[in-house]
């Protein structure tokens, strides 16, 4: 399955999941990030990428190649760093011109997209990390590899599992 493109504020189609570079990236860092991903797939050929603990219950991985989730879900989704090193984050996929940029955003700073048709900024399609507790932002562009499989999140614990408010 390919991503689909988008077209930039100066025209240009880009499809920044798969190929190019990304704004601000040197060729070097695009190449590095490309071979890892790369990397990862071939592993995830190889290698199952689950391995449950103690009652947990086994979820598959799913190939982002294969297909990508809901745009705006959250789930777990696998990458290999610049140091060849796997990492699982709490992401979400946004497809283009889905999702509008809050009033916080910063257009110089962060990844938006300005629509002349509706005068409104939206965030830039790809894959965002998701985190809870930094107050100036809920959600980073992944960088610095290439999401390669995302999965459903488990469900939260019972209250009454963990003995206290959760």
């Amino acid at each position: 399955m390919q991503s689909t493109p988008f077209v930039s504020s100066t025209g240009e189609t880009r499809n920044p999941i798969y190929e190019g570079q990304f704004e601000g990236e040197t060729v070097e860092q695009a190449d590095a990030r490309l071979h890892w991903a790369k990397v990862a797939m071939e592993m995830a050929r190889n290698a199952s990428l689950s391995a449950p603990s103690h009652g947990e219950q086994v979820r598959e991985w799913n190939l982002s190649a294969d297909g990508l989730p809901a745009c705006g879900k959250p789930v777990l989704a696998y990458y290999l760093n610049s140091h060849g090193k796997g990492r699982r984050i709490r992401a979400e996929y946004v497809k283009a011109w889905t999702v509008q940029a809050d009033d916080l955003s910063d257009p110089d700073t962060e990844c938006v997209e300005y629509s002349e048709q509706e005068d409104a900024y939206y965030i830039r399609q790809g894959w965002y990390e998701l985190i809870d507790n930094w107050d100036e932002y809920g959600r980073i562009a992944v960088h610095e590899g290439v999401i390669t499989h995302w999965q459903e999140l488990p469900a939260a614990p019972s209250a009454g599992s963990q003995g206290g408010d959760v």
